[in-house]
């Protein structure tokens, strides 16, 4: 999807807003994984997790409302050089934290990478973009058959041998 800042006319505050990609919008099947991805992460609710506020279909397209959090990546943050290894264990910690959160509701987010965790302007890092989620116990059919799902350089060998992942793999 692609974010836009938004501010609320009436809550005065401002909101990230996702919208489905053009591509995808009038496809069915990406059509219910981006409602899929917006119900199950709305479910969460933990300071190391961005948090998904609402969800809509529009003139403008299917979006995503989530809290806006004043950041950058960890991509950013560690750019080519190493973390100091306080800082690295402080946010490994706080993303551990938030996928003890999503795994204890069910949920495997299978894309965990630097990309996607925002390390905010407080230097805390919450985990975002559930575009991947799936439920554990369940499968819901909306990932293509024999195919590996996640970001390549990401990707646990569970993942590239398209056999059942577990919280292990988020791990």
């Amino acid at each position: 999807g692609r974010v836009f800042k938004a501010e609320h006319s009436i809550l005065e505050r401002p909101f990230a807003i996702k919208f489905l990609r053009e591509t995808g919008a009038n496809h069915e099947h990406f059509r219910k994984r981006f409602l899929r991805e917006a119900k199950l992460a709305s479910q969460l609710s933990h300071e190391n997790i961005v948090e998904v506020v609402g969800a809509n279909d529009s003139e403008w397209g299917l979006y995503i409302v989530m809290e806006y959090v004043e950041s950058t990546t960890l991509e950013a943050v560690v750019g080519d050089s190493p973390l100091e290894a306080r800082l690295a264990a402080r946010y490994t910690l706080q993303v551990l934290q938030g996928l003890q959160h999503a795994h204890e509701h069910g949920l495997l987010h299978r894309d965990v990478k630097a990309e996607n965790v925002l390390v905010t302007t407080d230097g805390d890092c919450k985990l975002t973009d559930f575009g991947l989620v799936r439920m554990e116990e369940h499968d819901s059919g909306l990932t293509a058959q024999e195919a590996a799902i996640g970001t390549p350089v990401y990707m646990s060998p569970e993942q590239w041998s398209n056999v059942e992942v577990d919280r292990q793999t988020d791990v």
